[in-house]
């Protein structure tokens, strides 16, 4: 669940869908680790056209997942925004 307050983004549970980890918030409800959130709305020419997947992954899980990729990811340093 989100909920914007002074444009902000405050959670109120964050879990992994992969694993189960329950990741850690302030009590304000600020995430204390980074997640992967994928949000895709599948269009035409997919086998699922119109539907939405949402998922959240915690850094770990991404770590293990990308090391199944045939084409690993493209990694750069960057600046903090």
């Amino acid at each position: 669940m989100k909920i914007e307050k002074e444009k902000q983004v405050l959670f109120h549970e964050i879990r992994c869908n992969r694993c189960g980890k329950k990741l850690p918030l302030t009590p304000g409800g600020v995430p204390q680790e980074d997640f992967v959130e994928v949000d895709k709305l599948w269009g035409y020419y997919s086998g699922q056209d119109g539907v939405r997947i949402r998922f959240d992954l915690c850094e770990n899980c991404v770590n293990e997942w990308i090391q199944t990729f045939e084409i690993p990811p493209e990694k750069e340093d960057a600046e903090e925004f």
